[in-house]
């Protein structure tokens, strides 16, 4: 029996990557190219694996992740977070509950990094000391646009779940 696969990202050319990566290696892959796409489809089916953005629109893939979680629990799911973000996001990615964290780069060294790492899954298994794992591909350096739009992120975040509470943020340092 086939493994079934998700890949979720809003890039077109990464999913197609990562999905003849997996059918290659005679994995069934669904695909969806954002998180709410990628809810509907955990919804719908069973899957092995997950590979899934973290910066998505509609539903983040933090968001994502913490769905597919709860939904699998009685399953053994094995969750990647791949994203060109994971050094901004690092103090986040190690509360989401992934199995493996790649972080995207040259598709010759993903390629070698993810087929190592299926390899060893499918040998081994996700075991203690290969949980929460971070892989780079090569030397990884903060950038600060990228620090500034995840900081963004998770103001605009903080602004929706204040609403709800009965406090509206208005600026950084002001409230209504």
């Amino acid at each position: 029996m086939a493994i079934k696969a998700l890949v979720v990202d809003n890039d077109f050319f990464f999913v197609e990557f990562l999905s003849e990566l997996l059918e290659n290696r005679g994995y069934e892959v669904t695909k969806a190219y954002d998180g709410k796409e990628g809810i509907s489809k955990l919804e719908e089916a069973v899957f092995d694996i997950l590979f899934a953005d973290l910066i998505m629109p509609k539903i983040d893939g933090l968001q994502l992740i913490k769905f597919a979680r709860r939904k699998s629990s009685e399953s053994q799911l094995t969750i990647f977070a791949v994203s060109g973000t994971l050094v901004e996001q690092m103090e986040d990615v190690k509360t989401i509950g992934a199995d493996y964290c790649v972080v995207k780069g040259p598709l010759e060294e993903m390629t070698d990094i993810v087929n190592g790492l299926l390899n060893n899954l499918e040998v081994h298994g996700v075991s203690e000391s290969n949980h929460e794992q971070m892989v780079e591909t090569g030397k990884l350096y903060p950038r600060q646009a990228t620090a500034e739009l995840v900081e963004e992120m998770k103001f605009q975040k903080a602004v929706f779940d204040s609403v709800g509470i009965g406090i509206l943020v208005v600026d950084r340092d002001a409230r209504v």
